[in-house]
């Protein structure tokens, strides 16, 4: 499941596709978390420069994410100023070590 703000630049992407990745940072990720969670992305590519794979889907998946979940999209729930999607997982993988814990100060 994720949640989107219809607010987002790629909101109306995610409405339209068919699938999505949910990568699961790991303790080593804080910079990678910042270069997604702080780039506005607009008229950018956010994935240059960022090792990636692709599983089952094709969705780019984090080269070394601590775990990845490939999934299709089975139903999208409108949430007033979000959309919910529900995803089947059609693959995943996951990696030895801890997940990145959010910290406010982490992400000035």
């Amino acid at each position: 499941m994720v949640s989107l703000g219809k607010n987002r630049k790629d909101h109306e992407k995610l409405m339209e596709a068919e699938v999505f990745a949910i990568n699961v940072l790991g303790e080593k990720h804080l910079e990678v978390g910042r270069h997604f969670g702080l780039t506005n992305g607009e008229n950018v590519n956010n994935f240059d420069g960022i090792d990636c794979i692709e599983l089952e889907t094709g969705s780019p998946i984090l080269k070394d994410a601590a775990g990845s979940l490939d999934c299709k999209i089975v139903k999208t729930i409108d949430a007033g100023d979000h959309v919910i999607f529900i995803g089947e997982v059609l693959d995943v993988v996951n990696r030895d070590g801890d997940g990145l814990v959010f910290k406010t100060e982490n992400f000035p």
